[in-house]
């Protein structure tokens, strides 16, 4: 008996392509918005090793706003990415500060053309520049219409960039187990 599998065939046919998650620094990243419709999340940043990164929040009984650890949400907005031919999300605070990205996106959502954006982050504060998109540039169109009939059929999810962890598995993190044997919490 042979050790190979198919793994396509393990994973239940064509699973897909996995959506990139757009991560912002001081780089210009290129992406072209080319919907208004996104997703809203409740995401927790956790430093604890076995995690390191965003979860998605498990709502009212969650163990991590329990322990205290801070919520906050983000708009996920599927994006174009020109440079790697494929949709990201890209995750945006709905702050309205001066120099946040939300209201910098405003005006490239309502266009009625396509656009490039530009966009770069220096701590706290976003740039934005923007472009029309050449010509003979690759605007995604292929990419984006299959993406929209995937969406529509159901079989997109744009909260599956960050990861869900249950109560029960968060409470067995050492550092959150303690947290919660601090507080007296304990699993319901």
């Amino acid at each position: 008996m042979s050790d190979q599998v198919n793994i396509l065939e393990m994973m239940g046919g064509d699973a897909g392509a996995a959506l990139e998650l757009v991560r912002l620094d001081s780089n210009e990243t290129a992406i072209i918005p080319f919907t208004p419709s996104g997703e809203r999340v409740s995401i927790h940043f956790c430093e604890e090793t076995e995690i390191y990164g965003y979860v998605q929040c498990n709502g009212e009984s969650c163990i991590l706003c329990r322990v205290g650890k801070k919520k906050e949400e983000r708009v996920l907005i599927p994006v174009y990415l020109p440079t790697i031919d494929t949709i990201g999300v890209l995750p945006v605070s709905p702050s309205l500060r001066p120099h946040a990205l939300f209201p910098q996106l405003r005006p490239l959502l309502k266009a009625a053309t396509l656009a490039v954006a530009f966009i770069k982050r220096e701590g706290a504060k976003f740039t934005v520049s923007t472009r029309a998109l050449p010509q003979d540039a690759n605007g995604g169109e292929a990419v984006v219409k299959k993406f929209l009939g995937e969406r529509e059929a159901g079989r997109v999810d744009l909260k599956s960039v960050y990861q869900v962890i249950g109560n029960d598995q968060l409470a067995a993190v050492a550092e959150i187990s303690r947290l919660m044997e601090l507080k007296g919490i304990k699993l319901s």
